[in-house]
Parts: structure tokens; sequence; C-alpha cells
């Protein structure tokens, strides 16, 4: 969506034919704030994936909506436990939590309203589940062209000069991401790792991602699992060897 075509209708004061025209042309990671002067609420529409995440808390009457979890005071969101431990064990927190108590995640894909003092409303616009919603794409090729097309563009914008950390497992996902790196971005500072339990044994994951990583010239590491109690050794050793602090919730 251009610029001029953002302004013409800011102009236009159509606060409507503003979402409609985001709902219809926004390109994935990218989510838009509008106020209504008129009616005095706040539309908020997040992007389609959930790859640009928006995090919301109501405290004291007030709404506060961020990109990144870093903006919320600690002393007014404490830790959740709960969250924080969904995080450790399944490396993102489930349902919308956080590692912080009364913030959460929005929905992907969702028009919200903000009224003063009310829980935001959301209506879903878009998604993924095949046939749920209606359309743009006449025909299942350009529709696989389109998705192409979004797919390289979401993975250009997170990665332009960024050193790539890929977790590879030798399955279709992270070899179409790796794939996508290496001969569409042409991207050369690529990390790849795997977990593993003991050594890399012949026939494993971990094995068959390394020869992927060797094939495409990229360094590969392989990270030891743990099951014993000291989670926390763990994490601080991968966090070592990937030399990487990685964001509480995927945020930017």
């Amino acid at each position: 969506l251009s610029l001029d075509t953002l302004e013409r209708l800011r102009q236009s004061a159509d606060v409507d034919a503003l979402c409609r025209t985001f709902k219809q042309h926004c390109k994935f990671g990218t989510s838009m704030a509008v106020w209504d002067k008129v009616e005095e609420n706040l539309h908020l529409l997040s992007d389609r994936t959930g790859l640009g995440k928006l995090f919301h808390a109501q405290h004291r009457s007030g709404h506060f909506v961020a990109t990144n979890m870093q903006l919320y005071n600690p002393g007014a969101f404490p830790v959740d436990v709960g969250g924080l431990a969904s995080l450790l064990l399944n490396q993102f927190c489930l349902l919308g939590r956080t590692p912080m108590h009364g913030v959460t995640v929005l929905k992907n894909a969702t028009h919200f309203s903000f009224q003063p003092g009310e829980a935001p409303q959301g209506r879903q616009y878009w998604s993924h589940v095949p046939g749920s919603m209606a359309h743009a794409f006449p025909s299942a090729n350009q529709a696989k062209k389109a998705l192409w097309q979004q797919l390289c563009e979401g993975m250009e914008e997170i990665t332009r000069d960024k050193t790539a950390i890929v977790s590879l497992s030798g399955g279709f996902d992270s070899t179409a991401i790796v794939g996508m790196l290496k001969h569409y971005m042409k991207h050369d500072d690529v990390l790849c790792f795997s977990y593993i339990h003991g050594g890399i044994v012949e026939g494993s994951d971990a094995y068959v991602a390394q020869k992927q990583a060797a094939m495409l010239g990229y360094p590969f590491i392989p990270i030891q699992s743990s099951h014993s109690l000291d989670l926390m050794s763990v994490i601080r050793r991968n966090a070592a060897d990937t030399q990487m602090i990685r964001a509480f919730c995927g945020e930017r």
C-alpha cells in the first residue's frame, strides 16, 4: 500500500475505507493503528500471519499496545509463572500468553476496536484455512504465485542485514527456508543448528541437517539437549553456542 494512497484515505476521514483497504492490500508482517476522532476509539488491525506480534495490556482503565515486551514496566506487570513455563517448554508461549502477567499477544488477522475501560473487541478479517473465507485469486496457480511472493518478501524483510539463524532438522519446512536463503536471497550470513542427544547418529535429523548445511556452504552447530533438571544451564549454553539473544515472544 503506497504512502500516497494512505494519505488520500487519511485526508478523506473515512475510517471504514482505510481499514477495508488495509485488509485487502496489506503485506504479511504489517499492522496498522487508526484513531477515530469522531467516535473517539482506536482501531488496530493486526497482520495476517502474526509475524509482527502486537502485545496488549489493560491497566487502570487504559490500554497499552506495543510491538515489543520491553516497553512494559515490570513493576506494573510482574512475571507470569505459567507463561514463563510455557516459553521454556515450547520455545514460545501458548494461547496468547507472555512471561508478563496481564500482557497478552493479540490474535493475528483481526480488526480490534478499543474503548476506554472496556476489553478490546475483535473481528477476524482473514484466515489461512482453505475455503474458510473469500479471497481474490481466481485460480490455484495465481494463489500459489502470490503465496511464494509473500514468503520471499517476508523472509527478506526479517533477515536483511542480519545473521539468519535456522533450526535445521532436515524436514520440509526448514529445508525450504535454507533453500530460499541460499538460492533466492543469496544470503551468505546464515548459521544452522540442530538439537542432539549424545552424538550425531547416521540417519538422524541432525545427520541430514549437517549434510544439507555442508551442501549449501553454511556453518552447522550441533546443540546438546538435556533431560536433567538443570534447565537454566542448558539454556545458557545454547545461547552461548549460537551467540544469540532470543526475543521472549519473537517480537522484533
